[in-house]
């Protein structure tokens, strides 16, 4: 593990001070963006809430819920593996290439530069982590809202296993994600995950068959489907719009929930987009 380089700015979280500024150096990848190889990146801040469109719309869905996540550089995209059950096509159109990180290279920057941050000054990670969580934690008490924390917007990491007691030092908060780890699904399924941990299967063009496992086991299989209105079924299960809200914990269980192909992903040839009619592969899948 490499030393933490800081900017010299406090003197860490001792006494409710956040840790100072860390300053990282991107790796000499063709995954990171030009202009950013071997530069310095300071990582200031690991969480964002309304920053991201997906979490914003679930903050004004109505409900007691408030939400933050954390956007880590996918797959290799780093150096360090973040998504070891994706497949070729799911990190072709990965949500981390969309929107505004199609043109603003410093988006995918930033992302590599808190993944650096994770894999090698963990104890620098660490402590922003749970500084920021308190914070959400006193504003939460403060506001009268409930937390809800995805520490996978852009990754698939065992967060159960990597840091297994920030569920229990925030057990007020509801943490959810979404996974292509089968057997961490099958873990969840069997209340084996922290109490506060919600974790959604997330299909690609390679897991169908432990997708419908997975709905048989009672838990929800997210799809993403190339054009709305979304089939009524899909593997002989009821399909929900996911597209309304990204807060998971709240769907019915035993569910498809479907969701909206964006960007690249419209124009998917691979399987991992579906537009085919759910009954029909619900059909094909059983014989």
């Amino acid at each position: 593990m490499e030393r933490t380089e800081v900017i010299e700015q406090g003197k860490g979280s001792v006494g409710g001070k956040p840790p100072p500024p860390l300053a990282v150096t991107l790796p000499e990848l063709p995954s990171v963006p030009s202009a950013w190889r071997g530069a310095k990146y300071v990582v200031r801040t690991l969480l964002g809430g309304e920053d991201n469109p997906k979490l914003r719309k679930s903050n004004r869905a109505g409900t007691p819920f408030k939400t933050w996540g954390l956007a880590l550089a996918p797959a290799m995209e780093s150096g360090f593996q973040t998504c070891a059950s994706s497949s070729a096509a799911c990190r072709s159109h990965c949500l981390y290439r969309q929107g505004h990180a199609r043109i603003d290279p410093s988006i995918a920057a930033c992302r590599v530069a808190k993944t650096i941050a994770w894999k090698k000054h963990r104890e620098w990670f660490e402590a922003r982590l749970r500084y920021e969580l308190a914070r959400i934690e006193k504003r939460a008490r403060e506001k009268r809202f409930c937390a809800a924390i995805r520490l996978n917007l852009t990754s698939d990491i065992m967060w159960e296993a990597e840091l297994p007691e920030l569920f229990e030092q925030f057990a007020d908060f509801q943490f959810y994600d979404y996974t292509k780890h089968t057997r961490r699904l099958t873990r969840f399924v069997k209340g084996e995950l922290p109490a506060n941990y919600h974790l959604t299967f997330s299909r690609s063009d390679k897991n169908d068959l432990q997708a419908r496992d997975v709905l048989m086991a009672g838990a929800n299989v997210a799809v993403v489907f190339r054009s709305r209105p979304f089939p009524a079924r899909y593997l002989g299960f009821a399909v929900i719009d996911g597209d309304t809200t990204d807060l998971r914990f709240l769907d019915p269980a035993g569910v498809v929930v479907g969701l909206s192909a964006r960007g690249t992903a419209k124009g998917d040839e691979s399987g991992f987009v579906v537009d085919a009619d759910g009954e029909k592969w619900s059909l094909r899948m059983a014989q």
